[in-house]
């Protein structure tokens, strides 16, 4: 090889290391948490959120969980406040459901009459989530706070699960189909028919 292309390569692969991984955020607060704007996600985006109290419709649970989208974070921005993602708006709790997400990670976020749940999705994680409030207006089959369904490798750790509605029991948190699933270090209440449902997982 020619001496001065060899150490033009040379030259390339070091400036390619010094080159750092691009990584995009943003951050959202309850007036910009938007239809629009969760559209606008792509993958490798880091969502800060600031505390408040976030009013969840349809529209953004449809818009929020949009997509299959891979290495996105959602997390509270500091290190302190509460973020609030508010579903009180319903009259039986919705499933906020992300379906085929690759190292999703949901972080320090409150969800009240709603129900996280991460279906087919890979190496994810929620962490430090409080899951309470639930409310429903007739009879329900197979109920949980929090699922982890037909999903791989994902950890649920730190997280507070409350099953507040008192008109039927159901799961605190069911793994279903799953593989590689793990639970480390939760607190799980309420009107139970079993606080954690593996048995399928």
């Amino acid at each position: 090889m020619n001496y001065n292309l060899k150490k033009q390569l040379k030259t390339l692969c070091f400036l390619c290391m010094m080159i750092p991984v691009l990584s995009f955020a943003r951050n959202l607060k309850p007036s910009t948490f938007t239809v629009n704007n969760l559209k606008n996600i792509t993958s490798g985006e880091t969502v800060n959120l600031e505390s408040g109290n976030y009013t969840i419709t349809q529209a953004i649970i449809n818009a929020w969980t949009s997509g299959k989208k891979n290495n996105v974070i959602f997390k509270r921005l500091g290190s302190s406040g509460i973020v609030t993602m508010n579903g009180n708006g319903f009259s039986n709790a919705p499933e906020v459901k992300f379906n085929g997400w690759n190292n999703l990670r949901l972080e320090n976020i409150r969800f009240v009459n709603l129900i996280p749940i991460f279906y087919a999705c890979t190496n994810s994680t929620m962490n430090r989530l409080v899951v309470e409030g639930q409310k429903f207006t007739g009879p329900f089959v197979g109920k949980s706070a929090v699922g982890i369904l037909r999903s791989k490798n994902v950890t649920v750790s730190n997280c507070t699960i409350k099953w507040t509605f008192t008109g039927w029991t159901a799961k605190g948190i069911k793994f279903w189909k799953g593989e590689n699933n793990k639970l480390i270090n939760a607190t799980i209440r309420g009107r139970l028919r079993g606080a954690v449902d593996a048995s399928a997982n």
